[in-house]
């Protein structure tokens, strides 16, 4: 009945007098297999922003009243300043112009500016010229690509007056069926574009 307990001790006995080195090893093992078992760590989902609502491109986007308000700087023949007022465009017939007047006020004085746009709806092109009766007469002729419906880039033709020439650079953000705001630039005898001002416009009922 001895030689059974004797047996396990001496197995007890010669485990425990293994080589220290073979212990890390096991360890090593173990926590490898361990690991190969382990999930891999599970990936947050990105959360998708909602598309952002784009307007059709059509001229008859901006046919109705429109108001205006115009925060900038004084550059003739580019811009006499800040100005505001209703800007109304009504369609030529059934064709892709529109007829624009603008009735406001500039500097405290009643202001008037005419607006004549065109659209090209193969080429997502748009033409437009400025008419700004009075003592800042001038006539402004831009060309404008409608390709992304957000924006709408602008570039004038050149405009000579006082011995300079001067050059206008416009982008219109649309917003919304019923606002859009127009950012502009301008540029002296061929120098670096600088800040301009900024318009904002509200469809009106």
């Amino acid at each position: 009945m001895r030689r059974p307990c004797a047996l396990g001790l001496m197995v007890l006995v010669v485990a425990l007098a293994q080589p220290a080195a073979q212990t890390p090893l096991r360890s090593l093992q173990w926590v490898a297999a361990s690991a190969g078992q382990a999930e891999p760590p599970r990936q947050r989902q990105r959360r998708e922003s909602p598309p952002q609502h784009q307007v059709e491109r059509t001229i008859g986007y901006f046919v109705g009243k429109w108001r205006f308000e115009y925060t900038g700087g004084e550059f003739p023949p580019l811009s006499g300043g800040s100005r505001s007022g209703i800007m109304t465009f009504l369609r030529v017939g059934t064709t892709n112009f529109v007829a624009g007047q603008l009735d406001g006020e500039l500097a405290g004085k009643p202001y008037r500016e005419t607006q004549t746009m065109g659209f090209d709806p193969d080429s997502f092109t748009l033409v437009v010229v400025e008419r700004r009766p009075g003592n800042d007469s001038s006539e402004l002729v831009s060309i404008g690509h409608w390709r992304s419906p957000l924006a709408i880039l602008f570039q004038t033709a050149p405009v000579q007056a006082g011995g300079k020439t001067y050059q206008l650079k416009r982008v219109i953000s649309v917003t919304s069926e019923a606002a859009f705001e127009v950012t502009e630039e301008f540029s002296v005898d061929g120098g670096p574009f600088k800040r301009l001002g900024k318009g904002h416009y509200t469809k009106q009922p």
